[in-house]
């Protein structure tokens, strides 16, 4: 977007933020988000080593109070003059919003991948499992001798 329409309409890139009544730049970034969503855009878009999840809870009241309305008037009246068109508590309420941002927790989550079985583990598991059996093996082959051994000296003394 940055490339061709030179403003972006993130906060995760820099460079010049789109003007939202700039009709060029508007009208670029629906053609941006077009090509995007149908795949033809020549980029990369690898996807995302960060995700950023937000969680938005909405409250409605009636806005803006009676008493607030006049000095609200004569703040967007004069800092835009597309704005004039709306000039009582009726317009105002049906083409502007009031917007508050608060973040609900100053904690964040991080999720690792990391292997559940190692391959020293993975080695030492195996190297301790025949050593297990050898030693039962071994110690099952002396048993016999002895148990021979026993056997016999039985058998010669009766």
């Amino acid at each position: 977007m940055l490339k061709y329409c030179g403003c972006i309409d993130t906060s995760e890139m820099d460079g010049p933020r789109c003007q939202i009544l700039n009709k060029t730049q508007d009208m670029c970034k629906q053609i941006m988000y077009y090509f995007h969503q149908e795949d033809l855009l020549p980029c990369v878009c690898p996807q995302s080593c960060r995700e950023i999840y937000y969680e938005e809870r909405m409250s409605m009241s009636l806005w803006p109070s009676n008493i607030y309305l006049k000095n609200l008037l004569r703040t967007i009246h004069s800092l835009n003059n597309k704005t004039l068109n709306i000039n009582d508590k009726y317009s105002t309420r049906e083409n502007l919003v009031s917007l508050a941002v608060y973040f609900e927790e100053l904690n964040y989550d991080r999720m690792e991948e990391l292997p559940s079985y190692e391959l020293f583990q993975l080695v030492s598991d195996i190297g301790g499992a025949l050593g297990l059996f050898i030693g039962l093996s071994l110690l099952t082959v002396f048993e016999f001798f002895e148990f021979l051994y026993t056997l016999i000296k039985t058998l010669r003394n009766s």
